[in-house]
């Protein structure tokens, strides 16, 4: 204990509070204040003589606290910090992480152009979830039914020795689903619904992470070329309703997300930028999340200072907190064209670039 981390009304608050409950004598008041002259003894004191007089005072000295300052109490050990617990994470792997990427949507039979810039956010993703201990694999160009199909192959593994697993699907899409390279609507509650609890026990309780890179309609939020021409949205119920879930999107409803040809997009980007440099620093995925939320929603492009910003929704039970990786940091800051291998300026990646 800290001289600095207990204060001097509380603690005569905490004493006065068991005064009164009759907990202490006022014989006992005085020997914690008057023979001891520091707040760490006193507190010490204090704790020593109320646990020595049984349970029935030990907990009503709990109840004080938590009335008082639960702050204080969690200083002193009494009860547990909600930031104490987090999901397990010490699998190696921790999971599967399944990205899929749509590009070629020239057989839609929609006005779907096709996703430039898409492969810099799977080289990002690929780098940094392989870091942070997930089996990556990657479908390429799926339809509608590759999609589910892909997911529910996913389901039918066993995960019973990992403690996570992580979706990202990098597509054209519109408010609560996303597109299949053949112009089918895949409702992302469709994609959720396949890992939970019941249609695969073995990720029963573990987080199951969904990251969506997609536009949810056609509004944009008054910011470098995209293209936004998904359809106008359809209201859909798309939010898991089961236990252990987080799904991140690009986007709020209705309204469209930046996607640059040779810098990938805005969301992705920042999700892998904030992944790297704050993972180490112990913060947990909804802290990294909400620095996301602002680094997005902060930016702004040249044509028309459009924004955009990314909400997710989370039926996680407790904090999810990734091990610092033992390896190396994904090569930081620049990325080199694939074709001819020219720094591009005025962007910075976490990723080197994709190695067929």
């Amino acid at each position: 204990l800290g001289d600095q981390k207990i204060g001097l009304p509380a603690l005569k608050g905490l004493l006065d509070d068991l005064w009164q409950r009759k907990v202490l004598s006022t014989d006992d008041k005085d020997t914690v204040t008057e023979d001891h002259k520091s707040r760490t003894d006193r507190a010490r004191c204090l704790i020593d003589m109320v646990m020595a007089k049984g349970e029935r005072a030990s907990q009503a000295m709990i109840d004080s606290m938590k009335k008082r300052d639960k702050h204080l109490c969690i200083t002193l050990g009494l009860i547990s910090s909600d930031r104490d617990t987090a999901y397990p994470m010490k699998a190696q792997p921790k999971g599967y992480c399944l990205i899929v990427n749509n590009f070629d949507f020239s057989r839609s039979g929609r006005n779907l152009d096709q996703r430039m810039g898409t492969d810099i956010d799977e080289g990002s993703l690929r780098r940094v979830f392989s870091w942070l201990g997930f089996q990556v694999e990657v479908v390429r160009d799926a339809t509608r039914d590759q999609m589910l199909s892909s997911m529910r192959e996913l389901a039918s593994r066993d995960h019973s020795w990992m403690d996570c697993v992580a979706c990202v699907v990098l597509s054209h899409g519109l408010e609560g689903g996303v597109y299949g390279v053949d112009g089918g609507v895949v409702r992302l509650k469709e994609l959720t619904d396949v890992l939970n609890g019941v249609r695969c026990a073995s990720l029963r309780g573990k987080p199951k992470l969904f990251f969506i890179q997609a536009c949810q309609g056609n509004k944009r939020e008054q910011a470098s070329p995209s293209w936004p021409t998904d359809p106008p949205p359809q209201r859909s119920e798309w939010i898991p309703t089961s236990a252990d879930f987080l799904t991140a999107m690009a986007t709020t409803p209705s309204y469209r997300s930046m996607r640059v040809e040779d810098r990938g997009s805005w969301f992705i980007h920042s999700l892998c930028q904030n992944l790297v440099k704050l993972v180490p620093r112990g913060q947990d995925l909804a802290r990294i999340l909400t620095t996301v939320h602002n680094d997005v929603g902060n930016k702004s492009n040249r044509i028309g200072g459009r924004r955009q910003m990314p909400q997710h929704h989370t039926s996680l039970r407790t904090r999810l907190v990734f091990p610092v990786p033992e390896g190396p940091l994904p090569s930081p800051y620049k990325l080199r064209d694939q074709g001819t291998g020219m720094v591009l300026k005025g962007y910075k990646c976490l990723v080197p670039p994709v190695v067929p």
